[in-house]
């Protein structure tokens, strides 16, 4: 279903709650489509062109482990329309999740699917340059879990896609993945864990940004077919932890006849968690 983003009631109320310093434009209007995610649980507004979110928000989100205590901060960083967070919000009542976004158009996406799915008592969405504005407005020793689904991509490796959202979300350059470690290592608490899913390409930038805040560093691979090699892999340190790192064994995705395996399946489909993260 096409939908076209308007000066609504809804993302009205959500930018009333957002920061003064926070851009506030009412003539964003952007084509969107109107898509299920975790099975029929979230129905969320996005880029009919350009960057969507899919199958990486949904895993990263799906890794956030389940826990008994009153309640877990979580911090979706480069948030996109919200997926991530709003994926994690769905699964875990105890959630109160925020959602760091820089682009404008997606800001006001992100606000109409935390109303629209109901969930504006536990999520809120802030406007934030992470490369440009750093830490400031960003609560210290705040957060349980910080997760991100950053640009995968270098400029010079790549041919910049024409739509800016697009290329706003796959390309970043090498050095800019640092603000998005020195955020996380500032937002979290003791203890806290940072999480991202990235290509594994990129694994030694990452360990090289990540070593230096985070301890007990876990990497597992996300393979597409249980005889390829992955392509994806989460990653995941704990803020104050001097326990070296450890590899896990991998996800797979698809089988032979490319169908999803059935734990796979279940975690797209409803507000489930991977194996581990149950």
């Amino acid at each position: 279903m096409l939908a076209w983003e308007t000066g609504s009631k809804d993302r009205k109320a959500c930018f009333d709650r957002m920061t003064a310093s926070q851009p506030r434009r009412s003539d964003i209007a952007i084509p969107t489509t109107d898509d299920m995610f975790l099975g029929e649980t979230l129905s969320i507004l996005q880029p009919r062109k350009g960057y969507r979110a899919g199958i990486d928000a949904v895993l990263l989100a799906a890794a956030v482990p389940s826990i008994a205590e009153p309640s877990q901060r979580i911090l979706d960083l480069g948030a996109g329309v919200g997926v991530v967070g709003l994926s994690v919000a769905a699964r875990l009542s105890n959630a109160s999740v925020t959602l760091l976004e820089h682009q404008e158009s997606l800001v006001s996406l992100a606000c109409q699917n935390v109303e629209r799915n109901g969930l504006s008592e536990r999520v809120n969405v802030q406007w934030h340059d992470i490369v440009g504005t750093g830490s400031e407005g960003v609560a210290p020793e705040l957060y349980d879990y910080a997760l991100a689904n950053p640009p995968f991509y270098e400029p010079s490796s790549v041919r910049l896609p024409p739509n800016e959202i697009k290329s706003k979300a796959h390309v970043m350059s090498a050095g800019d993945l640092d603000a998005w470690f020195r955020l996380m290592a500032h937002a979290l608490k003791p203890g806290g864990i940072a999480m991202l899913i990235h290509r594994v390409e990129a694994l030694p930038e990452l360990l090289q940004f990540a070593e230096s805040r985070f301890g007990a560093l876990e990497i597992q691979p996300i393979h597409p077919f249980a005889d390829q090699p992955a392509n994806r892999m989460l990653l995941k340190g704990k803020k104050g932890s001097r326990k070296p790192l450890n590899l896990l064994p991998g996800i797979v995705i698809h089988r032979s006849d490319r169908s999803y395996q059935p734990d796979i399946e279940k975690v797209l489909r409803s507000p489930t968690g991977l194996c581990c993260a149950e």
